[in-house]
């Protein structure tokens, strides 16, 4: 098997392994038979678990990253909010399993790679707040800390709901997930965004990704 496709068959068993039982629970030696790999196959492309893990969830995060930013373009205030979140969900929609595995880990503390996720995590976190100061103006610059921890805050809220949506209500779809989630949330100009605002473009986008993460174009 080729060296790239080697690898990508390990992310994508990793992913469906972490998925059902969580990382802790997930094996190099279930991670290899799943992939149809050899164990000299797995370690000459990941040292360890910890490393197929952070390759993993680093890639998830940045890609994530990539796609909101994308997402709120041109856009200001409660409008690029609004956008943000119906683009997260419609990733948390296309990789349900790679969502599962960010939820988990996005709170956790005892990885090897908990420092560095938290430093993606909160270039995530500052695209909210970024849309929260645009939409509150003056007020949120008076209480910049106060803005920050809102920003966090709709961004578990939004990952969280999101999942929520997937596991409780799969029947309803990503634009009525996305306006239940905008009811809560009283921020100027949030009203303003409609699923017709979504461009063709972004709808369009075929997302695919051969190991679950949100893709790159």
């Amino acid at each position: 098997m080729h060296h790239s496709k080697t690898r990508d068959a390990i992310l994508r068993a990793a992913v469906e392994l972490a998925a059902s039982q969580g990382i802790s629970g997930t094996s190099m030696d279930a991670i290899a038979e799943t992939a149809g790999v050899a164990k000299g196959s797995l370690y000459y492309n990941f040292k360890s678990k910890d490393a197929i893990f952070e390759e993993l969830v680093h890639t998830g995060l940045n890609d994530l990253a990539e796609y909101l930013e994308r997402s709120r373009a041109q856009l200001r205030g409660g409008a690029a909010l609004a956008a943000m979140i119906h683009e997260m969900f419609g990733i948390l929609q296309r990789r349900p399993q790679m969502a599962k595995i960010l939820a988990a880990e996005l709170f956790r503390t005892d990885r090897s790679w908990a420092d560095s996720l938290m430093l993606l995590q909160r270039g995530i976190v500052e695209q909210f707040h970024e849309c929260l100061v645009e939409a509150w103006g003056d007020e949120a610059s008076a209480d910049a800390p106060l803005t920050s921890i809102s920003a966090s805050g709709v961004f578990g809220m939004v990952l969280f709901a999101g999942i929520g949506w997937l596991r409780f209500f799969p029947e309803r779809t990503l634009d009525e997930a996305t306006q239940a989630t905008l009811l809560t949330l009283a921020v100027p100009g949030i009203d303003q965004w409609h699923p017709d605002a979504v461009s063709g473009a972004q709808r369009g986008q075929s997302h695919g990704c051969s190991h679950d993460v949100a893709p790159r174009p």
